[in-house]
């Protein structure tokens, strides 16, 4: 196929030779673009917008993380895949999310 768009797919089918020759309309959609990630203080985004996002930490999925932007609950290499409605997703290039200064706990004296 010559890539996105409608297609025609000739083809022909025999079967103990009676032959028929018929055929079919494809659509081929793009690809979604590779997604980034942005970092904004504990928070990650990816980008663009208008997909399906599912995070991953570490290389496994996390369970529950399917929106646009998470707040990172651990430090470590994060990515994010895309899908379209189309079902074609794409995957971002890996983000190393590490906490950096002092810790946000505190305690009442």
């Amino acid at each position: 196929m010559a890539g996105p768009g409608m297609h025609e797919l000739l083809y022909t089918v025999d079967i103990n030779g009676c032959i028929d020759i018929d055929t079919v309309s494809v659509e081929v959609h793009d690809l979604p673009p590779t997604p980034t990630i942005q970092q904004n203080g504990h928070d990650l985004m990816a980008q663009p917008t208008g997909y399906v996002y599912q995070w991953q930490l570490n290389g496994s999925p996390m369970a529950g993380y399917t929106s646009q932007t998470i707040t990172a609950p651990q430090d470590g290499e994060y990515t994010v895949t895309i899908t379209s409605p189309f079902s074609c997703s794409a995957i971002s290039a890996p983000y190393q999310f590490t906490t950096v200064g002092m810790s946000e706990s505190f305690s009442q004296t």
